[in-house]
């Protein structure tokens, strides 16, 4: 027997249901090739299908358009309810498990800031914060030899800030004692 791609979107009417789907569960507009790699739970989906679905759905204001970024609208979000339970459940959860990354994402680079100060020296300083709700939780300084190195910092601040401001924390907190 020959191998058959796996999934669940069969239809252009899949498709669409897919999008709204996705849409509806996040919290700001989102360009297409996010929409993709967030839709992209299933074998069977192409970018060619998004590439026809969603003019689609703007056309019929399911969807909005604001430049390059897509969001939903209540009629999509209404419609788009009645219709998700017809996506197979493993779909929807590794479509929810691929937004919750996303979002997480998003919300660490709104919280961990990171500038590059050049030194007269020619070294850098990398200035690190990380913020909440309530203001400045944490703020780091620290010195790198060079541009490349201080951008390496940068990019490891901005995947790990949270763990760094946790170990601080657990290391200063654990013995108060000691």
């Amino acid at each position: 027997m020959a191998d058959e791609p796996r999934g669940f979107i069969y239809t252009m009417q899949d498709v669409k249901t897919l999008v709204l789907f996705v849409l509806a569960r996040l919290e700001s507009p989102v360009p297409m090739t996010t929409l993709y790699e967030l839709c992209f739970q299933d074998d069977r989906l192409s970018y060619f299908d998004l590439a026809i679905a969603v003019p689609q759905l703007v056309a019929t204001g399911h969807i909005a358009q604001s430049g390059e970024e897509y969001s939903i609208t209540e009629l999509g979000r209404t419609d788009g309810a009645v219709l998700e339970g017809d996506l197979a459940l493993s779909l929807r959860s590794r479509c929810q498990e691929a937004i919750a990354q996303y979002q997480a994402k998003l919300r660490r680079e709104e919280y961990a800031h990171c500038e590059i100060v050049p030194r007269e020296d020619g070294m850098m300083n990398v200035v690190m914060t990380q913020q909440s709700g309530m203001g400045q939780l944490m703020r780091i300084e620290l010195m790198a030899p060079n541009l490349n190195q201080a951008r390496v910092v940068e990019r490891a601040w901005k995947n790990r800030s949270e763990s760094v401001l946790k170990a601080v924390m657990a290391s200063l907190t654990a013995n108060p004692e000691g």
